[in-house]
């Protein structure tokens, strides 16, 4: 399992998919083991769509969005329309919004399973998130050096437009993030829920403009945990919330930020850590949200 004004997958963590500076960190006198380095950058834009599109299952169709910066091309995920002079965000995924995640269909031969036919990397977005299943293919994949590309490629490429709506954006897995001894598989997938909103007169996403810090790799302990997710500053006072699904147990955390809109997920707590397998996690999970709950 989004997958991003002011540079917001993302992850996802993401996005999924996020991890970040020592700050609230574990003691570092304790002996965390391999962890993963994370630092991620989304770009997110206000604008308006210039054309009215539907993009049908599995394409992702071209769409011009002006924005204050002036006109730029985006893609509209499958199964999503836009009309002519409605607002939109266009989320900018070239400067990796969930740091260098990457498919990993080596896993595959290792006797890993993936969730279903898709091939890794492959991308399924629904903007009803609270129905069963993964929603549409969204003629999307992220890429090997951790952006989001059409699968056609082509001008537009990198950037997702998107209305004001909620969403759940799954990356299907196996995926890894990081490299050799410092590296976490996810099994099945990344997910983010997440919405975008108009505030103060901007359309914007509720996805993490960055990404700074460490996560868990195969192997490791959860105390090595210390992520910092940044959203817009507009939407300071929302909750965040992170979930690690592994063989040993579950890592859940939700944080609410005040004044701005960074939190930080960290497990310092021995009594509540656990190890990550050495095949790595089944799946990562990121919320954002409005309400105390997401």
């Amino acid at each position: 399992m989004s997958l991003f004004k002011k540079g917001q997958l993302l992850g996802v963590c993401a996005i999924a998919a996020m991890a970040l500076v020592g700050c609230g960190g574990s003691d570092s006198s304790i002996d965390v083991g391999p962890t993963a380095q994370v630092t991620g950058r989304t770009e997110i834009r206000s604008g308006l769509a210039l054309q009215s599109v539907t993009s049908p299952d599995g394409e992702a169709r071209l769409v011009s969005v002006s924005t204050s910066g002036g006109n730029i091309p985006g893609l509209l995920p499958g199964g999503i329309s836009v009309n002519a002079g409605q607002a939109v965000t266009a989320i900018d995924s070239r400067s990796r919004p969930l740091g260098l995640l990457q498919p990993a269909p080596e896993e595959i031969q290792s006797g890993l399973t993936r969730a279903s036919g898709a091939a890794p990397g492959t991308i399924f977005i629904s903007n009803n998130p609270n129905a069963a299943g993964d929603g549409s293919n969204s003629g999307m994949r992220l890429s090997n050096d951790g952006t989001i590309v059409g699968n056609n490629g082509g001008e537009g490429s990198g950037t997702i437009v998107l209305p004001v709506g909620s969403y759940k954006l799954t990356i299907r897995g196996p995926l890894k993030l990081g490299q050799g001894n410092n590296k976490l598989t996810i099994k099945e997938g990344v997910v983010a829920f997440f919405s975008v909103v108009t505030v103060n007169g901007q359309t914007l996403a509720a996805f993490p403009e960055a990404i700074d810090g460490q996560i868990p790799a195969n192997g490791g302990s959860t105390l090595g945990l210390s992520l910092k997710s940044d959203l817009p500053n507009q939407f300071a006072g929302y909750s965040q919330r992170l979930t690690i699904v592994h063989a040993n147990g579950t890592l859940d955390q939700q944080r609410t930020s005040n004044g701005v809109g960074a939190v930080v997920f960290s497990d310092a707590v021995l009594g509540s850590s656990s190890s990550i397998p050495r095949n790595g996690v089944q799946t990562v999970t990121y919320r954002s949200s409005a309400t105390p709950t997401p």
